[in-house]
């Protein structure tokens, strides 16, 4: 007689990857809605969720997002840096789950196959915090965790686990469930580095950008206080 392998798909998304970093090296702009620009192209790689309410999505020139969101301190994308990590993260999870079970998606998105696994930890929630204490060497940034029978669920309920805080643990889907729902900004800044193939050689020149434009009263971002002035960072190779 033969059994059907019952299917366990968890989902671990580091949402906004490149802005947590960069909040990281640069912990006074916590407070700012913070843009990544990619070197090369001068085009958004990353926004946070503030730049994203503000309509500023990953593919912008820099010109839209000094439209959109004037407030915005704009930073440039390290992303040699971010790749190191994505592949660090890779390997740590290869370390905790075995080879043949991780699939590496867009950065920071890692789908893990965890049938037959959650018996060596209790339990899927138990299996979610050891995984959480083995890349907390790699990274203090939080991930949001869901799991699911296939991975499309397993991915709505990482973004819903995201808007619900993902401070612990996971959201957990059982077999037959519908994909929970997530909040769209979410799902709005979804960061992704093109193939290397892509990007022009190093020491291409990047056009300096022009002095921005005023948005207009109630639009763009939220205003904020005497902290309000533009934050600009040269868009020159970063140092990591």
């Amino acid at each position: 007689m033969f059994y059907k392998t019952r299917t366990r798909i968890l989902c671990l998304h580091y949402f906004n990857l490149a802005v947590g970093l960069e909040r990281q090296r640069q912990p006074e702009l916590a407070a700012r809605p913070l843009v990544v620009v990619r070197i090369w192209d001068a085009q958004v790689l990353d926004a946070c969720p503030l730049a994203a309410a503000a309509g500023v999505q990953p593919g912008d020139a820099r010109q839209r997002v000094e439209q959109l969101c004037p407030e915005a301190a704009l930073l440039p994308a390290a992303e040699d840096h971010y790749q190191q990590l994505h592949d660090a993260l890779r390997t740590a999870l290869l370390h905790f789950a075995g080879a043949g079970r991780v699939e590496a998606a867009a950065l920071g998105e890692f789908y893990v196959d965890v049938a037959g696994l959650t018996s060596a930890f209790g339990s899927e929630t138990d299996l979610a915090e050891q995984l959480r204490t083995a890349l907390a060497p790699v990274t203090m940034l939080a991930p949001a965790i869901g799991i699911a029978e296939n991975k499309f669920t397993a991915a709505r309920a990482a973004a819903a686990h995201q808007a619900a805080g993902c401070a612990s643990g996971a959201l957990l889907v059982a077999d037959g469930s519908a994909a929970p729902r997530a909040s769209p900004r979410t799902c709005s800044a979804r960061p992704c580095i093109p193939p290397t193939s892509s990007r022009p050689s190093s020491g291409s020149p990047l056009r300096r950008a022009t002095a921005p434009r005023r948005s207009a009263p109630g639009s763009g971002c939220r205003p904020m206080s005497c902290a309000s002035t533009r934050t600009y960072v040269p868009l020159v190779q970063a140092t990591v």
